[in-house]
């Protein structure tokens, strides 16, 4: 896994337990975040993007 892969599912952690946390009108928030999440990791997993900076 790379580190913005473990980033990512430690943000989603996090996001689930602050959600559990604040109640369910927070719910909103965290299925934002997943979306975001799971549109990261098909750009990632479909090896269409480059990579950022100088190589």
């Amino acid at each position: 896994m790379s580190l913005y892969t473990n980033l990512a599912v430690h943000q989603l952690i996090l996001l689930e337990l602050f959600s559990e946390i604040l109640g369910e009108d927070h719910r909103t928030l965290f299925n934002k975040e997943k979306i975001k999440l799971k549109e990261f990791f098909d750009e990632e997993n479909s090896g269409n993007h480059l990579p950022k900076g100088n190589i």
